[in-house]
């Protein structure tokens, strides 16, 4: 899944004659060098000479841009049950967070809760007091270690299908099984 990007602080301006109209579907802005420069976006559009804070504003529109190439942003309207509306040249453009951002970490954080990804790997100290990795890797359902040319493969449980990698100690903390 690709995620949307964001930019902190990137805000601009409308710079394009005539403004936004209703049926406009690129702006140009003033400056779009603190934009993200590719990947998709959303971008809030408000007045905000007369409404510092953009949710006052009862004609903002959030926007998704698709595109950008230089100052030029290939947009798609009306985002997040906003409406296309007109915004006139010099008004606020912003990359903000919105609900839809939030929505989309809350699906990504569900989505990995309910695929089990739950694993947890195993490292230790080498000889350089570097942290490395153990060599094998316990994940839910199974082991995992490292072959030969150092890739991540599941671990033969068969000839020993008790050999877990921790073992509670004598003070019931859970800890590395010694080898």
């Amino acid at each position: 899944m690709a995620y949307l990007k964001k930019a902190n602080n990137a805000h601009s301006t409308i710079n394009q004659i005539g403004g936004l109209t209703l049926t406009d579907l690129s702006l140009t802005v003033t400056d779009a060098s603190s934009f993200p420069d590719s990947g998709d976006f959303l971008m809030t559009i408000w007045d905000s000479v007369t409404y510092p804070d953009p949710t006052d504003d009862s004609g903002r529109e959030i926007i998704k841009v698709t595109n950008v190439a230089g100052n030029l942003l290939t947009i798609i309207r009306a985002q997040e049950d906003t409406v296309a509306s007109l915004h006139s040249n010099g008004v606020m453009v912003a990359n903000l967070i919105t609900a839809g951002t939030f929505e989309e970490i809350e699906t990504a954080i569900d989505n990995v809760n309910t695929s089990g990804v739950n694993t947890l790997f195993v490292s230790q100290y080498d000889d350089n007091g570097d942290l490395s990795p153990i060599g094998e890797f316990f994940g839910q359902g199974g082991g995992f270690e490292l072959d030969s040319a150092g890739d991540i493969v599941p671990k033969d449980t068969s000839s020993s299908p008790s050999d877990y990698f921790f073992d509670y100690d004598s003070n019931n903390d859970l800890s590395p099984k010694e080898k």
